[in-house]
């Protein structure tokens, strides 16, 4: 109750009349850290969270819990000069949020950010425009970790832990205007397509589809490798 009541700061009554909290009071914070949320606009957005919690997604960690993990990695990042907002409307956008604070916390941590490096011939080819009748697909390959994170985001999936796979697998993003769908190949072959949250791939992107594919199946050998850039120096590195 109390890190509820500090997390809202002096007008925390009027915000805890908008959600049930004492639901969320059976588990202890996990250390004695206390957050703030800066301004009004945060505590909004919190409060929607909150009464959205569990309703997209369950979550393995109790909502004190994960709130004073966020909350700490921000205090950790704007120690090193970063100015994050809290702008999650709903559990799933929360998921994002963490992932994104998450990835810039590993950055500072190990020094350095990780991407695939791919032949730039190569990727001219892939994402050049798909152009059918009066339609523009656009094609765009994913690969740094910023790239799989923004895509969970955009896209509501789990595409921020397909990183790790992309030693493996080439995953590419298939947007025309504001409707996208996300593609796995693996040497040359379409491995599986999914839309938005996971859902069927719509009719419209069929056609696209099977032609990226064949750009694909052009280069069954094509090879990569995992490289790590955008280097800190030790003075911004944290642990």
């Amino acid at each position: 109750m109390n890190y509820f009541c500090k997390l809202f700061g002096d007008n925390h009554i009027e915000y805890l009349k908008k959600f049930i909290w004492e639901i969320h009071c059976y588990d202890t914070p996990p250390n004695k850290k206390l957050h703030y949320l800066k301004n009004e606009s945060e505590k909004d957005f919190l409060v929607k969270v909150i009464n959205d919690w569990e309703i997209d997604t369950i979550k393995t960690d109790s909502l004190i819990y994960t709130l004073n993990k966020l909350f700490s990695i921000r205090d950790l990042l704007e120690q090193r000069g970063m100015n994050l907002k809290f702008k999650a409307k709903n559990d799933s956008e929360f998921d994002n949020v963490m992932e994104m604070w998450s990835g810039l916390k590993l950055h500072f941590a190990r020094g350095y950010k990780v991407r695939y490096l791919i032949p730039e011939d190569f990727i001219e080819e892939m994402e050049e425009d798909i152009v059918i009748g009066d339609e523009t697909f656009k094609p765009k390959i994913l690969l740094t970790e910023d790239d799989f994170r923004i895509e969970g985001f955009n896209m509501k999936n789990c595409m921020s832990k397909q990183f790790a796979h992309g030693a493996i697998y080439i995953f590419v993003s298939l947007q025309y205007k504001r409707k996208r769908i996300n593609l796995q190949y693996r040497k040359g072959n379409l491995v599986q397509s999914y839309g938005k949250a996971n859902t069927p791939v719509i009719e419209i992107f069929e056609e696209p589809t099977h032609i990226l594919t064949d750009r694909f199946k052009k280069h069954p050998t094509i090879e990569w490798k995992k490289e790590k850039y955008d280097f800190l120096t030790n003075s911004q590195s944290i642990s």
